[in-house]
Parts: C-alpha cells; structure tokens; sequence
C-alpha cells in the first residue's frame, strides 16, 4: 500500500490536499470492494480519505482498476482540509503525518493469552511534501527514526528545501500473527511508530 500526499498549506492553517494511492495485492480487494459502486463511491472515497484528514472535502477524484481483478487499485484525488496545521500566535505546527494508531489498534491490551492475528502481513510506505506558506519563519522538522522489533521495522526521513518539507516512512510487519511470547515488544514497537509520526513541523508566521 503506497500513499504519496502534496500539502499546500496556507498562513491560516488550512490547507489544499493532491494525493494517490496504490495498492496492490492483498490490500486491493477490500479498496475495490468499497469503491466498487458507483452511487456511493464519492461517500465513502471521502470517508476513506476523512480518516486520514478530519473534516476533509473531497474534490475530483478518479479511481483506476475496479474492473480487473488483477490489476492494483489507483485512486487520485484533490481535497481541501479547513484546519491541518493548528497553532496560535503565529506559531503553526502540523504532524509529520497522521498517526497510525497502531497501539490502540493492535495492540490496545496490556497483556495478552492470544496470539495477536492482523489478518495480513503488512507492507505500507507514504510521502508527504508539505509546502509551507511562502513568508513561513523559523522551520524545525522532526528528526528521522528507525525501529526494529525483529522482523518488523519502520523507518521515517524527514528533509527541507527552503519552504518544503518532505516526510517518507514505511512499515513492514511481515508475519501477520504475532506470538504472545512477543507481543510486549510488539506494542512498545507499536507506540514508538505512534510517537514518530506525531512528532510536529513548526513554524511561525510573523
């Protein structure tokens, strides 16, 4: 599953959100699924990528491959979010990216007596470029971070040119049954990649 974002971010915090999605493999059925029908696909497009962004509005959109099996899943789309980046005073900060959430979801109980079953391995990369507002000051972005629980790794790069800031992560769990015996490391895993992805780009507009 491929995600690449370009955020234009506007001195009020608001921002006009160009994406696409690929995906490929086990993760195309259940996109095709969702977006199968034509009379309720703009809803939940808009849910899909709502999830994402909160009180995003969905513009033109299209959706390539419902009709092949076979072939990936690819959705491109225009939407504008109200309210991305908060802050006040002038000062701004918006997240790397959208937490995963991945320990409430996986990994919400303390202690387990069951293996945990994800249902599939896990194969997922994003890229973000967020373009600030032109008299934006005082940039800081996030420092990169790698983890590793085994087999399963995560790793996130953030750089800046000028007025863009570019975030690429991925996150491969390839074993979609995680054993008790490792199911500690795995939520501890699981928090850290929460944490990276909520660490925030602040700047100030004068």
């Amino acid at each position: 599953l491929e995600f690449r974002f370009e955020i234009d971010l506007r001195a009020d915090g608001s921002a006009a959100v160009r994406g696409v999605e690929n995906a490929t493999g086990a993760y195309a059925p259940g996109l095709r699924g969702r977006l199968q029908a034509a009379e309720t696909r703009r809803q939940r497009a808009e849910e899909l990528a709502g999830a994402i962004y909160p009180g995003l509005v969905l513009g033109e959109f299209t959706v390539e491959g419902l009709d092949d099996f076979r072939a990936p899943i690819v959705f491109t789309g225009e939407a504008e979010v109200p309210q991305l980046a908060g802050g006040g005073g002038g000062t701004f900060s918006v997240r790397a990216d959208r937490p995963r959430d991945l320990a409430r979801n996986w990994a919400g109980a303390d202690k387990r007596e069951l293996a945990v079953e994800l249902g599939m391995a896990v194969h997922e990369s994003r890229e973000i470029v967020y373009r600030l507002p032109p008299d934006a000051q005082d940039v800081r972005v996030p420092e990169g971070r790698t983890l590793r629980d085994g087999n399963r790794t995560f790793d996130m790069q953030v750089t800046q040119d000028g007025d863009q800031v570019r975030v690429s992560w991925s996150l491969v769990v390839p074993e979609p049954r995680i054993a008790v015996a490792e199911y500690a490391a795995f939520r501890a895993f699981c928090a850290a990649v929460d944490t990276a992805l909520a660490e925030p780009i602040t700047y100030v507009i004068p």
